[in-house]
């Protein structure tokens, strides 16, 4: 019988014993030498793709100077895309047929008083 108890707290005492190193395992630092050096390099590149990603973002928002259309080419194409549009719609639409017209007219205007300051610009 002495031997069943002695074996019981011998058993008692070593699971005491694993459950304690288990605590020990758990509270120990996971910042081992090794896992701070893969730390570094997860957060360098983590650093890289986000400069990546901001400097691509820049550049989209970057101005730069555009081209601009002469006002004459801009008439031509509208012109152009005007005529694209069927016949039966201006000849049985009235509404429509004077909207058109309307456009035309003022975009004439339009040209017309931009050439004109161009004109007087380069004189």
């Amino acid at each position: 019988m002495t031997t069943n108890n002695a074996n019981s707290y011998n058993q008692e005492e070593e699971e005491q014993q694993q459950h304690e190193t288990l605590q020990n395992f758990d509270k120990m630092s996971s910042d081992l030498q090794w896992n701070i050096k893969e730390k570094s390099k997860v957060n360098e590149k983590l650093d890289e793709i986000e400069e990546q990603n901001l400097s691509e973002k820049m550049s989209q928002l970057s101005t730069s100077a555009k081209h601009e259309k002469d006002p004459i080419k801009i008439m031509k194409e509208i012109r152009d895309q005007l005529e694209i549009i069927p016949n039966y719609l201006t000849k049985q639409n009235i509404s429509f047929k004077e909207l058109l017209h309307q456009v035309l007219s003022s975009m004439i205007i339009t040209t017309a008083a931009e050439e004109s300051k161009k004109n007087d610009n380069n004189k």
